[in-house]
């Protein structure tokens, strides 16, 4: 999935979150709360990640500079 030319972010991060509460259906259920707290900490980043890599080559100094972080911003 990648932006397109035209679209905004907020039309594109609603379609990314779409896909992502589709996949969020498929994820396991977690027994222990601290497992669960990773678990959603490591899917945040990855979520992040995957948007800024999809967003246009205009974004191209945002997403470098987020991505050089050490700690990760949240969407």
């Amino acid at each position: 999935m990648r932006q397109e030319t035209t679209q905004t972010i907020n039309d594109f991060l609603s379609q990314m979150y779409y896909v992502w509460d589709q996949l969020a259906l498929s994820e396991p259920p977690w027994d222990c709360t601290k497992d669960a707290a990773l678990f959603t900490t490591y899917r945040d980043q990855h979520r992040l990640v995957q948007f800024l890599m999809a967003l246009t080559s205009c974004f191209a100094p945002v997403r470098s500079s987020h991505l050089h972080r050490t700690h990760f911003p949240t969407l």
